[in-house]
């Protein structure tokens, strides 16, 4: 008998899968951010064509490659590594393994509200590594000058403009 998935609880556990996605994607994105402006620092450069050109170059890398690339470039305090290796774990988890372990002909072995239950802690993680890696991009901001407001703005035009419909996939 297949799956009766608008049932609240199936509904409540796929909103809560789609904002930890969502949650991951940000913190890559924020990782991304962080790797390109680096980079630019380390070249003396912060233009817009700089960045774009930082952003192209590891737009395709798993989140472990981009992390890697940072790690070689900036020195986190241990408890920022840490987490950032278990957000990378957690992250391969939900999006390679959540579901397909729980799968048993066709069903789900575990009940909607318990699968729901294990995805708010891993997308706390997330969210708590994307702010701490967000106050790293605030020190740098804070350096070299520029508000929070504009760089927010920049970053935003910036991947918008760098994803747009002619290069989406």
């Amino acid at each position: 008998m297949p799956i009766d998935y608008s049932q609240l609880g199936y509904k409540e556990m796929f909103a809560n899968y789609g904002l930890t996605a969502l949650a991951a994607q940000a913190l890559e994105k924020t990782v991304l951010l962080l790797l390109a402006g680096v980079e630019c620092l380390e070249m003396s450069q912060i233009s817009e064509v700089d960045l774009h050109d930082a952003l192209d170059k590891h737009d395709r890398e798993t989140l472990g490659r981009l992390i890697r690339a940072l790690r070689d470039k900036v020195a986190f305090p241990q408890a920022l590594e840490t987490d950032l290796q278990t957000a990378l774990e957690r992250r391969n988890y939900v999006m390679h393994d959540f579901f397909l372990l729980r799968f048993d002909s066709r069903r789900l072995s575990e009940s909607p509200e318990k699968l729901s239950e294990e995805l708010r802690p891993i997308r706390d993680l997330f969210d708590d590594v994307q702010n701490r890696v967000d106050t790293i991009i605030a020190t740098i901001q804070h350096q070299v000058g520029v508000s929070e407001a504009k760089l927010d703005e920049d970053a935003k035009r910036l991947l918008k403009r760098f994803r747009s419909p002619a290069t989406a996939w």
